[in-house]
């Protein structure tokens, strides 16, 4: 997890100068509610908002990664976007929303090791692609070209960040200024 954040990192500040800091880590007992989801997609889509809803934070820069066990379900990396009309660069636009703000969630599959991809391993490409998604508060691209970064599928995702999401994602609330 620490040499995936320090990849995507590295290619989010040449290519955007954003820079990302592990702060805190924190293991969850087994007993707890993240490690023990519905496999159906509703009950673990309802038991996923419960949970987000009680891990505001009060500081709106703090973005929370969660790792989670791998189960049937076949995504292996998502970000909990705020999808209201009114959500642009600047979002969260409605309050109802903020509970699931800027939450990140990675099965163990994620982190498995997979080819390189000009240079970057696969987890540091998705670690990046959800951080993007979570600043930029958009969901998947349409039509993102192979080999972009925010390309909708595992094996299209490269190193190419375009100069509009890094735009967006620079606008965040989440952002704060470097010492």
């Amino acid at each position: 997890v620490t040499d995936a954040l320090k990849q995507a990192s590295q290619l989010l500040s040449r290519r955007c100068q954003i820079r990302l800091r592990l702060v805190d880590w924190v293991t969850l007992p087994v007993r707890d509610s993240l490690c023990q989801l519905p496999v159906e997609p509703p009950a673990r889509r309802r038991a996923l908002d419960l949970r987000a809803a009680a891990l505001k934070h009060a500081d709106p820069s703090a973005l929370a990664l969660f790792l989670l066990p791998t189960s049937e379900d076949t995504r292996i990396s998502w970000s909990l976007v705020d999808r209201s009309r009114a959500s642009a660069c600047d979002s969260p636009q409605e309050t109802r929303f903020l509970a699931r703000f800027g939450s990140i969630f990675f099965t163990d599959l994620s982190w498995d090791s997979k080819p390189a991809v000009g240079g970057y391993e696969r987890p540091a490409l998705l670690l990046a692609h959800e951080v993007l998604h979570s600043l930029t508060q958009r969901g998947h691209p349409s039509g993102a070209p192979r080999g972009a970064v925010m390309a909708d599928h595992v094996a299209d995702i490269g190193t190419d960040v375009d100069a509009d999401w890094c735009a967006c994602a620079l606008q965040s609330p989440y952002l704060r200024p470097l010492p």
